[in-house]
């Protein structure tokens, strides 16, 4: 009951403070204001997290694995968008090379992508082995260009933090 007394007072006292400060008319525009801020505020989030979780179920991953696989590559410059583009393009060659040999086969060969991380279908894992193989490539420009082929346009901004390998990449999702 105190509590609620002294929310009421000091409700009140701010009331007519603003009251005192602006016409009637101002404070109420005020929080008109204030409250289609924090609706459109509100709106804004859950159209996020509607992408987020769109985005994951159309490439195979949680958004989980979507959230900290953004946050691993944002720090290296690439945005939420071009991560998605990246995977995007990543998951239509990982469905070329496990049902063909060809140029794209052989990028994944080059960075050390099994045929059975391919096949499993996860984006997240072969993402991992692609982090791996940059790092550990012998002719890192050999590397590159794979990567590159792999991921799209997109690898560029991707590429700060592959270059670091598979352990940082997944350090950095976790958190």
């Amino acid at each position: 009951k105190n509590l609620q007394n002294f929310g009421k007072d000091v409700t009140t006292n701010i009331s007519d403070k603003l009251a005192g400060a602006f016409t009637g008319g101002a404070v109420m525009a005020g929080i008109s204001a204030l409250a289609v801020g924090v609706l459109a505020a509100g709106k804004s989030v859950m159209n996020f997290a509607g992408n987020l979780q769109d985005s994951s179920d159309a490439m195979g991953v949680t958004v989980e694995q979507l959230q900290g696989l953004h946050a691993a590559f944002l720090g290296g410059g690439a945005s939420a968008e071009e991560v998605d583009k990246g995977i995007s393009k990543l998951l239509q060659n990982m469905d070329t090379a496990t049902n063909s040999v060809g140029p794209i086969r052989d990028a994944f060969d080059k960075l050390g992508v099994s045929f059975e991380t391919l096949s499993s279908g996860d984006p997240s894992a072969v993402i991992l082995a692609i982090a791996d193989g940059v790092k550990n490539a012998k002719n890192p420009t050999e590397a590159y260009a794979a990567a590159l082929e792999l991921l799209g346009k997109s690898g560029k901004k991707m590429m700060a933090a592959l270059v670091e390998g598979r352990s940082a990449i997944d350090e950095t999702s976790k958190n």
